[in-house]
């Protein structure tokens, strides 16, 4: 789990975004690195579900809340989680799966 994420979302965060704080706490690394042994020790199901989760409406909607927010503080963790997700999809593939 990153270091720097809160148990919680932040408040100014839409309903939505609000739900996939689980996931943040997991894959929502800012270092590449650290991003990256996180999903490769996921295995193919979660990377599977993450990806799923995290799909164009959710992508949307986490650019609208990095775009609009006047805290980028709270809105970073989303933009790492929507670069892990695009990672994730990258790995299944790269796994053959």
């Amino acid at each position: 789990m990153p270091a720097d994420v809160p148990d919680n979302p932040p408040s100014s965060a839409p309903h939505e975004l609000q739900a996939l704080w689980p996931w943040v706490r997991r894959f929502a690394y800012s270092d590449d690195v650290e991003r990256d042994q996180a999903l490769q020790q996921a295995d193919a199901t979660t990377l599977t579900e993450l990806v799923t989760t995290i799909d164009k409406p959710a992508f949307d909607a986490i650019n609208r809340y990095l775009d609009e927010t006047d805290n980028a503080e709270e809105a970073t963790p989303f933009g790492d989680l929507a670069q892990a997700a695009m990672e994730a999809a990258l790995e299944i593939k790269s796994r053959g799966q």
